[in-house]
């Protein structure tokens, strides 16, 4: 899905927010990429997000001698270091992995079609039984319970792939295998040294990472529940429990929270999704994520324009039963507007919320609550209108910054006449904003128009 014509029709399908792979793309790769997306971002004449997704530090077993198959049943010594493995031998390109291995610990080979059971530690090396057999080969993914590595560090290719992501104009970067606030302070010194503000989504998929959510949060810009590494790094009856703590931790803390990986994975091959599949996407919704991403579906897939289809008709019908929760006001006046715009919008009946905002932080204090109506925020940032696309609910418009109380309401009928929006005439719209107006987070006033 690379053309602009097939970036253009997934746009029409539903899509908020283009990832790109930097595990599998070259710089040129990239600026295509960029290029085409904003060219048919300008055609809809709507706000699209550009997120880069970092390779991480990711666990991987050496080299391998060729044609090798574990059998079940057998031993295989994993070493600290090895030239080259075989079926009965195996290395980790993070040598200290093996000291976090313990008796009875379960480690996944590749996807986890290869399973060994640690059954004896030694000084330089763990043995572990062969629980379901395989073919192995080199650089195969490395998986276990309670995995960590001592120290985050950035790669050359994730520095590299940084840079590429800031001059390319992208608008985020999601962070692999994030395990502490110092690991996102980290990549926002190398962003910062670019000169650009990006966001920073911090991809929970260790126990590390879950334990240390709460300060990840603190300062990132978003999380992602990624739950394919996250199923193998904690024990996966755990994975549902997590993603519902993780998604309601962000949610309090007024951050966008996507929910990812194996969503609808059968529609690689198949044109409609399993019934588990539509529930699990559903169930996300209903536990409040912002968004719910596709990876392989629209990658590789044969059904990439159905899978998004699809994705965002099962999104629309569970919208409507995502329960009202009590969340906590992390600012007494801003939040308490914010909360009231939803209150007086359900009760009579608003057609929509609409939300002017300098830094984006309005529109994200009303779409924590997730309103029945929609929520169009007028920035005059086409940054932040793209920010704004990894907001549950918010349909973000840039428009110029309102010079007083009289040009609210001919702001919001001129977003309406683009077309972007539909609303029937005669309605009423709740209106929120900061004043003095250009003041960014001082969501202090409520307002409620005729369209």
């Amino acid at each position: 899905m690379e053309s602009s014509e097939k970036i253009s029709a997934a746009i029409s399908a539903g899509v908020d927010v283009f990832r790109i792979n930097f595990s599998h793309c070259s710089r040129e790769e990239a600026f295509m990429r960029v290029e085409n997306i904003r060219k048919a971002e300008k055609e809809h004449g709507r706000p699209i997000a550009i997120m880069a997704d970092l390779a991480g530090p990711k666990i991987r077993i050496g080299m391998m001698k060729d044609g090798q198959e574990m059998t079940e049943g057998s031993l295989v010594a994993i070493h600290k270091e090895l030239k080259e493995g075989d079926k009965n031998n195996i290395a980790v390109n993070h040598p200290e992995i093996v000291d976090n291995l313990f008796l009875g610990c379960e480690v996944y080979l590749g996807d986890g079609d290869v399973r060994l059971e640690i059954v004896k530690k030694g000084k330089d090396k763990a043995i572990a039984k062969v629980t379901a057999p395989g073919k192995v080969r080199s650089k195969m993914g490395f998986s276990a319970h309670g995995l960590a590595l001592k120290k985050f560090e950035i790669s050359s290719k994730d520095k590299a792939d940084i840079k590429i992501a800031c001059e390319a104009g992208m608008d985020a970067i999601a962070a692999s295998f994030i395990q502490t606030d110092l690991d996102i302070k980290a990549i926002r010194k190398l962003v910062e040294k670019e000169g650009r503000d990006l966001m920073l989504i911090a991809k929970i998929e260790t126990q590390q990472g879950i334990d240390n959510a709460q300060k990840i949060l603190d300062v990132a810009d978003g999380i992602m529940v990624a739950r394919g590494d996250l199923g193998y790094a904690i024990p996966m009856e755990r994975v549902p429990h997590v993603q519902k703590e993780l998604i309601t931790l962000a949610r309090s803390k007024n951050k966008p929270v996507i929910t990812a990986t194996q969503m609808l994975e059968s529609m690689g091959q198949n044109s409609f999704p399993t019934r588990a599949e539509i529930t699990d996407v559903a169930n996300a919704v209903m536990d409040g994520t912002s968004g719910v991403m596709l990876s392989q579906e629209t990658s590789k897939g044969m059904y990439p324009l159905e899978s998004v289809r699809v994705m965002a008709k099962i999104a629309r019908g569970a919208e409507s039963y995502i329960p009202v929760i009590d969340l906590p006001e992390l600012n007494e006046i801003y939040d308490a507007v914010a909360t009231s715009a939803v209150s007086v919008a359900e009760h009579i009946g608003a057609q929509f919320i609409a939300a002017f905002t300098e830094s984006g932080s309005s529109a994200r204090r009303v779409c924590r609550h997730r309103p029945d109506c929609p929520i169009l925020a007028l920035t005059p940032s086409i940054s932040v209108a793209r920010r704004l696309c990894f907001s549950w609910g918010v349909m973000p418009f840039v428009a110029k910054e309102p010079k007083g109380f009289e040009e609210l309401d001919d702001l919001v009928r001129i977003a309406l006449q683009t077309g972007y929006f539909k609303a029937k005439k005669g309605g009423t719209v709740v209106i929120v904003a900061g004043v003095p107006f250009g003041l960014a987070g001082s969501t202090n006033l409520l307002h409620v128009a005729k369209i």
